[in-house]
């Protein structure tokens, strides 16, 4: 009896001594509270190293970096086009100079033909009672140098041309520059001349070629060389 009663005992005492660690219904919900509440206010929650903060910077290096690769794939077209642009306004000026000066040596042209045709015609026209001003016109369309050449020989055929009483009367049939730049010409021209004397009293054609300098100084024409080809 004495030892079925101590056994009891004993395990009473188990049981007892036990029941404390046996977590109730309510003890999990105090001792929460009572953790919640301990410091007397309530218990906020750290976010973990390397969580929320590390992917905030995460998203904001992705979004850096993101940005960074769209300018990478965006500036070559930009430079692509700029360099584009670059060499259209070249090719545009280019061109617009070439125009320009081809405009020039066109007009040059044309105007040193019209000189031209009428420097000819007065090198190969003359009148033996108009003899000053037939030589005239040709030294005052000349430059200096030629003009002193022209007056040169025209002195020497004043007498021969006089006593002969001869004449002659040019025409252009043909003309054309071998080189036009603004400021000197070289120019072939096709003439006829027709010439009378008191040895040849029928009139007699000359076809000359004749290939004529023209040097433009002072904005006018002016006869720089001649010669018979």
């Amino acid at each position: 009896m004495t030892s079925d009663r101590a056994e009891s005992d004993r395990d009473a005492g188990t049981t007892s001594t036990r029941l404390p660690e046996a977590d109730g219904p309510g003890t999990s919900a105090e001792g929460a509270e009572d953790s919640s509440t301990a410091g007397g206010e309530p218990a906020v929650a750290e976010d973990p190293p390397g969580t929320a903060g590390g992917a905030s910077e995460s998203a904001v290096e992705g979004d850096a970096g993101g940005q960074a690769r769209l300018r990478a794939l965006r500036r070559p077209p930009v430079l692509a086009a700029a360099l584009a642009i670059l060499l259209l306004l070249g090719g545009l000026t280019y061109t617009g100079v070439q125009l320009r000066e081809a405009a020039v040596r066109d007009t040059a042209r044309a105007e040193a033909l019209a000189a031209g045709e009428r420097y000819a015609l007065a090198l190969t026209t003359y009148d033996h009672q108009n003899l000053r001003d037939d030589f005239g016109s040709v030294s005052e369309n000349a430059s200096p140098e030629f003009a002193r050449q022209y007056k040169e020989v025209s002195d020497g055929l004043t007498q021969l041309i006089q006593q002969y009483q001869a004449t002659s009367k040019g025409e252009v049939r043909g003309a054309g520059a071998v080189r036009a730049e603004p400021d000197r010409a070289v120019l072939v021209l096709f003439v006829d001349q027709t010439i009378t004397n008191t040895n040849s009293p029928e009139p007699r054609v000359d076809r000359t070629r004749m290939q004529l300098t023209l040097v433009h100084p002072d904005g006018k024409w002016l006869i720089d060389d001649v010669k018979l080809v």
